[in-house]
C-alpha cells in the first residue's frame, strides 16, 4: 500500500511518498527539520493584549504597533494615551476614529499645536490637559459650563481668563476660581460679596485674599464662612479678631 507524507503545504497535503505513516519525506514543512515529520507549523499563541498595563515602547516601536492594530481603535487609543512620542501623536491626531483622536487631545505630551486644531472636536480632553495652550483655554471657560469649569482648573489657564470666570453668571464657577490662588485681589473682592455662600467660603480660604476682603468677611452672616477666615493660614491678626467682633 502506498502510504503519502500527507503534511501541510502550501499547495495541500503533501504527496511525496514515505515508508510508514509520519515518516518523513525528506522535505522541509512550515520550518520543520528537514527528513523529520514536525511539518506542522508551529502552535501560534494569542497576540499580545493591548490593554495588559506594559508601557507603550517609543518609536519605532510605537508606530509599528499603530499598523499592527490598524484594525483596532480601542488599541490605537490606549497608544494614543499613554505614549510620549510626538511623531506617533502627530500621526495619530489624524486617525479616522474619534476615540484615538480624543485620547491625542487628552495626551500632555502631545504637540500643542495638535491639541489646538483637535480642541474644537475634543473640548473636555483639551480642557484638562495642562499642555492645552493658553489662548486655547482662554476660549475653552467661555463653552458649556461643563468645559468652562474644567478649562478654569487647569494650571495653565491664563490668569485673565480666570477674572472674566470670576465676573460671569455661573456661581459654580465662581466658587471655583474663587479658591485659585492666581486670581486677583480685586476680583476675589469682588466675589467677597457674591449672594453665594460657597462663593464667599472659598474667597475667605484664599490665600490672595487681601486683609481688607478677610475683615469684611470676617463679618459673614455665614458661620462657614467666617470660620474659613480664621483657618486661613495668610489670615491677619486683625482679620481673626474681627470674626469676634464682627460675627451676628
Amino acid at each position: 500500500m502506498t502510504v503519502l507524507c500527507g503534511q501541510p503545504t502550501l499547495g495541500g497535503p503533501c504527496r511525496r511518498k514515505v515508508a510508514a505513516p509520519g515518516a518523513p519525506c525528506g522535505m522541509n514543512h512550515f520550518g520543520g527539520r528537514q527528513g523529520t515529520a514536525d511539518a506542522a507549523a508551529p502552535p501560534r499563541g494569542p497576540g499580545p493584549d493591548p490593554f495588559t498595563h506594559t508601557p507603550v515602547p517609543s518609536r519605532p516601536g510605537a508606530m509599528s504597533l499603530v499598523d499592527r492594530f490598524a484594525a483596532n481603535p480601542a488599541a490605537r487609543a490606549r497608544i494614543a494615551a499613554e505614549t510620549d512620542d510626538q511623531e506617533v501623536l502627530r500621526r495619530l491626531a489624524s486617525d479616522r476614529s474619534t476615540q484615538v483622536t480624543a485620547a491625542v487631545a487628552g495626551n500632555p505630551a502631545s504637540p500643542p499645536a495638535v491639541i489646538a486644531r483637535l480642541a474644537a472636536r475634543h473640548q473636555m480632553p483639551a480642557a484638562g490637559n495642562p499642555a492645552c495652550p493658553p489662548d486655547v483655554l482662554s476660549v475653552l471657560t467661555q463653552s458649556s459650563s461643563t468645559i468652562a469649569r474644567q478649562a478654569a482648573t487647569n494650571p495653565s489657564c491664563p490668569v485673565e481668563a480666570l477674572s472674566a470666570a470670576a465676573r460671569g453668571d455661573d456661581w459654580f464657577l465662581a466658587a471655583q476660581v474663587a479658591s485659585d490662588p492666581r486670581l486677583p485681589a480685586d476680583d476675589l473682592e469682588f466675589l467677597a460679596g457674591h449672594e453665594r455662600l460657597e462663593v464667599r467660603f472659598a474667597v475667605a480660604a484664599n490665600p490672595s485674599s487681601a486683609e481688607a476682603t478677610l475683615i469684611r468677611l470676617a463679618g459673614d452672616p455665614s458661620e462657614r464662612v467666617r470660620a474659613s477666615v480664621l483657618s486661613n493660614p495668610n489670615s491677619t491678626p486683625s482679620a481673626r479678631s474681627a470674626v469676634g467682633l464682627l460675627a451676628p
